[in-house]
Formats: structure tokens, C-alpha cells, sequence
């Protein structure tokens, strides 16, 4: 994970007339287990801070997290997935990388079953979003005051 490079970012954003030029971004590796989304929120949440769509972030965090571990080879015994977050001046990008090949597809949502809308939910939230081949990925604008 790059968490001290991004902080080292950070400090350097918040002097007088500083400018950054690239994106600022955070690297995680996670267990695929379901214990580990309190990690994914904090992480995510932390590489946010100060985008004002910061809980968007965290929470297309978890529903992307929550999708690798229960229905790709990520959620199996030794699996594991990926979360990286870039922020830049105006956006931010979420990708949760998982063990899988296939692309995902929102199956109609049972309106009697307690789950399967997070990809709905997703769609509501982020500006862009989609998955090809193991990777889970949102864009949104994010004004900031990086």
C-alpha cells in the first residue's frame, strides 16, 4: 500500500500555491473474507478524505468488495483482492480487483430477496463504472481541495 507516499502528497498539497500533478493514489491487498470490508472502508475512506464524494467512494467500496468475496474465486479459501483508489484535482477513481476472468452483469433484483441490488446501487452513485476481466471500477467527479 502507498498510504505514506499519499500522506507525504498531502503535506505537500497543503502548502501555500502547491499543485499537484499527478494522482494521488492508495494500494491495498485484502484476505477474501468478509471481516476484511471494515478494512476496505477505512482504507478507502482515508485515501477519500477531502473529496466531498468521499462516502460514495467507500461505499461502491464495499458493495464491489462484497461482490468479489462472495462470487469470485477471491472469496475462496487463500483468495485475496485488490483495492486501489487515485484522486486527482476534479476526480477520483475506485478499482476492486478480484480473482475472476468474467465480467459481471446486474441480475434483476427479487424484490423479495434481502440482497443483489449493490450493483444498482453502484449505478446511482458513481459518475461512471463498469467490470472487465477481474477488475471493478467507478469514476466520479470529485471537486476537491487536493
Amino acid at each position: 500500500m502507498t498510504h505514506s507516499s499519499l500522506s507525504r502528497a498531502r503535506r505537500t498539497a497543503e502548502r501555500p500555491g502547491a499543485r499537484l500533478l499527478l494522482p494521488l493514489e492508495t494500494f491495498a491487498t485484502f484476505p477474501g473474507i468478509p471481516v476484511a470490508l471494515s478494512a476496505v472502508r477505512r482504507i478507502v475512506a482515508s485515501a477519500a478524505a477531502g473529496c466531498p464524494r468521499a462516502e460514495d467512494l467507500v461505499l461502491i467500496a464495499c458493495e464491489y468488495a462484497t461482490n468479489t468475496i462472495r462470487h469470485s474465486p477471491s472469496g475462496q479459501h487463500g483468495g485475496e483482492f485488490t483495492v486501489r483508489v487515485q484522486l486527482a484535482p476534479g476526480w477520483a477513481r475506485l478499482e476492486v480487483g478480484d480473482s475472476g476472468d468474467g465480467d459481471w452483469a446486474a441480475a434483476p433484483p427479487d424484490p423479495a430477496a434481502e440482497s443483489g441490488r449493490g450493483l444498482i446501487v453502484v449505478a446511482a452513485l458513481a459518475d461512471k463504472y463498469g467490470h472487465q476481466r477481474g477488475c471493478a471500477w467507478a469514476e466520479v467527479t470529485c471537486p476537491s481541495t487536493l
